[in-house]
């Protein structure tokens, strides 16, 4: 039982990491505009993106998840980069998939 309390509370606290630093994503949001530098979106952000991905054409993508529910589910910030430079941001929400138990026949 100790076990699972403490990967419950370890779990809360990893996926909470930004919201913790500060980051409350409406207000930091709000400030990240086209043409802004990695630099310039770290500071706003305050902290490193969950993922990052690179795509052949030169498109740089930082991905940022918050409000992280035990269920997976979260919101997710995807914020691209070309030349340097923020070129788009999409904000959505994530549902994870459901176990939905072995198929019956």
């Amino acid at each position: 039982m100790a076990h699972g309390a403490l990967v419950a509370v370890l779990s809360v606290l990893v996926f909470a990491s930004c919201t913790a630093l500060g980051i409350s994503s409406g207000a930091a949001l709000n400030r990240i505009h086209q043409g802004q530098t990695p630099e310039e979106v770290h500071a706003i952000m305050k902290c490193q993106p969950d993922y990052r991905r690179f795509t052949e054409d030169g498109l740089e993508q930082w991905e940022y998840r918050f409000n992280q529910q035990q269920n997976g589910d979260c919101d997710v910030v995807l914020i691209s980069f070309r030349n340097g430079r923020v070129a788009s941001m999409e904000t959505f929400p994530y549902v994870a998939p459901r176990h939905r138990g072995p198929m019956r026949r």
